[in-house]
């Protein structure tokens, strides 16, 4: 499973869901659903524009466990 980590990333940083819409230009709907990690994609663009604002790497906005079924 993949999951977002954008609520332990802007914590980590500092940064509101505000701050993070305003400097991204992002919906309140996009922000929400990767903060509540609800979203089930993400476009490029928008992967791009989180990175230049928080300052990370797209590796650092996932977490990937394994499915217990995959075992």
């Amino acid at each position: 499973m993949i999951e977002f980590r954008l609520k332990e990333l802007l914590k980590e940083r500092n940064i509101t869901r505000y701050r993070l819409k305003k400097d991204t230009g992002l919906a309140d709907s996009t922000v929400n659903g990767m903060y509540k990690n609800t979203s089930k994609r993400i476009e490029l663009k928008i992967l791009d524009q989180l990175c230049e604002v928080i300052n990370c790497e797209p590796s650092d906005l996932f977490k990937y466990t394994k499915n217990e079924k995959d075992e």
